[in-house]
């Protein structure tokens, strides 16, 4: 027999069950389960949907309210295509007959951090937005080990991305490497390596990692032993085609501490919408004044259509 259950906060929706009476006087703001799904299918829906208003939450104020570069990048590219990311998981919520809310709600520390503003606000910021997408890649790991395969897919597709946008923004925030957060394998950035070779060891042009490219960003860092403060110009192109352009001029604090001159040498930008038409693109990064490309370019994308 299915019984109606209503969670009254994610993340307890598996140890909870009311009767359907009891439903009724539920707020409405409290999400409602009509499904014989119970155990740690229930608990990823749940989990993973709390998850989802507080990613978008914070996405937004990132977005709104970042003072450096990179944190307000990152909290545009990850909010602009949020609502299809959210109506698929809704998507394969209702598939289950699960209700997740219409609606995110701020939490009293997003509030808080609303109030912040430059340095302070970008700090606890990406502390926030870090912490968060740790719970999300903890919750997708168990759901693409689920018995139901829809589950299971769901978040096997999702799981690459989520770690790979973790990675980032714990590069971001000038954190130690990622990699051994991870039970399963991670994609991982190709960190600079701290130099061995004496000082003296002549420059031989420019060095740098295109260190990833999906369909919300681009990012990575360039640098130029013989002009170490100087930042670089690095062109964005599909195959052969320059699509824009943008300067490796942000700091990081992993690139100063590995002897990147200054660390003024990290870029990041919005994938441009010309890659988004679902076909198969080639994306490089170059530096065409020393007609030198980046490591780990190209790289191969497919983004769905918009």
């Amino acid at each position: 027999m299915i019984k109606r259950i209503t969670a009254l906060a994610f993340g307890t929706a598996a140890a909870l069950a009311c009767t359907a009476s009891a439903a009724k006087v539920q707020s409405p703001r409290a999400p409602l389960y009509d499904t014989d799904m119970t155990g740690s299918d229930l608990q990823f829906l749940g989990d993973a949907g709390e998850q989802d208003e507080a990613q978008s939450a914070l996405d937004e104020l990132a977005a709104t309210h970042a003072r450096t570069g990179p944190v307000k990048t990152l909290g545009e590219a990850l909010l602009k295509d949020h609502a299809a990311e959210s109506d698929a998981l809704k998507k394969l919520a209702a598939g289950k007959r699960v209700t997740l809310p219409a609606q995110p709600r701020q939490k009293r520390s997003d509030r808080a951090l609303a109030k912040l503003s430059g340095d302070s606000f970008d700090k606890a910021c990406m502390e926030r937005i870090i912490d968060v997408q740790k719970k999300q890649v903890a919750t997708y790991e168990k759901g693409s080990e689920s018995a139901d395969a829809a589950i299971r897919r769901f978040a096997r597709k999702s799981l690459p991305g989520l770690k790979e946008h973790l990675l980032l923004a714990q590069k971001i925030a000038g954190m130690a490497s990622a990699e051994k957060l991870f039970k399963t394998g991670a994609p991982s950035f190709a960190s600079p390596a701290v130099a061995e070779a004496p000082a003296e060891t002549p420059a031989s042009g420019p060095e740098g990692s295109l260190e990833l490219a999906d369909g919300k960003m681009i990012a990575g860092w360039v640098y130029d032993p013989a002009r170490p403060n100087e930042p670089l110009t690095v062109d964005i192109c599909d195959g052969t085609t320059v699509l824009t352009t943008v300067a490796a001029k942000e700091f990081r604090g992993d690139l100063k501490q590995t002897g990147k001159g200054d660390g003024k040498h990290f870029f990041m930008l919005q994938t441009p919408d010309a890659f988004k038409d679902g076909k198969a693109h080639w994306i490089r990064a170059t530096v065409s004044e020393a007609h030198f490309e980046l490591s780990g370019s190209p790289k191969s994308v497919v983004v769905p259509a918009r």
